[in-house]
């Protein structure tokens, strides 16, 4: 595939249903949970986990970042460069420039992933969400998980990031789902009533 192609696939969120198929019980869920930093939406394939973000954006008029996961962001480079041109994508007329991979910082240090992060996010207006998509896709070991949390502790004031994934919260951020600063959203949450 070519690479052009791919690093824009990676920032396309899905098509929202239309207003027939908004889901208000599970929006009314979202705006509860929206008081939270970090928002886990679990659920088997086809539950209607992005499409219930992807409506909810577009019917709150949120700004964000959507960012689909895949096996290749276990490399952290791959994913800092994919995860700005998302974040360029999601804010145009506000172009970041992202902190240099060679720079003094390894892309796997801590300080690095906490500039590059905060660089993103000053871009961004209040409140706005970042969702990444796909995120059982990750290895449980993979050290993307390291930098989400510092992503996530990051975020300013009225940031929110939305992990979307057919598992529960991935034992990497088991310490920040055990905090009053998550809300999940389970399988049961997202049944046809």
């Amino acid at each position: 595939m070519n690479a052009d192609i791919r690093e824009i696939s990676k920032a396309i969120r899905p098509p929202h249903a239309s207003s027939n198929f908004q889901r208000s019980d599970l929006h009314n869920l979202l705006d509860e949970a929206i008081s939270r930093r970090l928002i886990i939406i679990s659920g088997p394939p086809g539950a209607g986990k992005s499409t219930l973000v992807a409506t909810y954006i577009a019917t709150r008029n949120l700004p964000s970042i959507w960012y689909q996961v895949d096996n290749d962001d276990k490399d952290l480079a791959t994913f800092f460069h994919n995860f700005g041109i998302a974040a360029n994508e999601a804010v145009p007329h506000k172009k970041a420039s992202m902190p240099d991979l060679r720079s003094e910082f390894s892309q796997e240090s801590p300080a690095f992933a906490k500039r590059y992060f905060q660089e993103i996010y000053q871009h961004l207006e209040a409140p706005f969400l970042v969702v990444l998509d796909d995120y059982q896709e990750l290895e449980d070991d993979a050290a993307l998980h390291d930098a989400i949390c510092i992503a996530c502790k990051e975020l300013p004031p009225g940031g929110r990031m939305v992990i979307i994934s057919r598992k529960g919260c991935p034992p990497t951020l088991a310490l920040l789902c055990t905090s009053d600063k998550v809300a999940i959203i389970e399988p049961d949450d997202l049944l046809l009533s």
